[in-house]
């Protein structure tokens, strides 16, 4: 996995974005994967193509070697930002419940 992402950063410009918040790197990987060499599809414009290559070569040449956040739910299974929140001013704690009775 990690000379695949080393290939993709220095002969492509692409990386994972957010990469400390995945939860499954080859889960997303995977996926990844499937979406250009069994869907033909872009990654960043969605444009289907007839086989791999030509998908490959089409996001080289427009500059569309990386993920698209626009559609925020496509990658949502594979990450979890829950921890960059904590902490965070808006975000309330839970109440926390006495274990004690309370006197009478």
């Amino acid at each position: 996995m990690k000379r695949c992402l080393d290939h993709m950063r220095v002969q492509h410009s692409f990386f994972v974005l957010d990469v400390d918040c995945v939860t499954s790197l080859k889960g997303l990987l995977t996926y990844i994967a499937e979406r250009i060499h069994l869907g033909y599809m872009c990654l960043f414009c969605s444009k289907m193509h007839r086989n791999a290559r030509r998908c490959q070569q089409h996001m080289m040449d427009k500059g569309h070697c990386f993920m698209n956040v626009d559609d925020e739910h496509e990658y949502e299974q594979y990450y979890d930002f829950s921890k960059t929140y904590e902490g965070h001013p808006d975000v309330q704690r839970p109440l926390l419940t006495s274990k004690v009775a309370p006197k009478e």
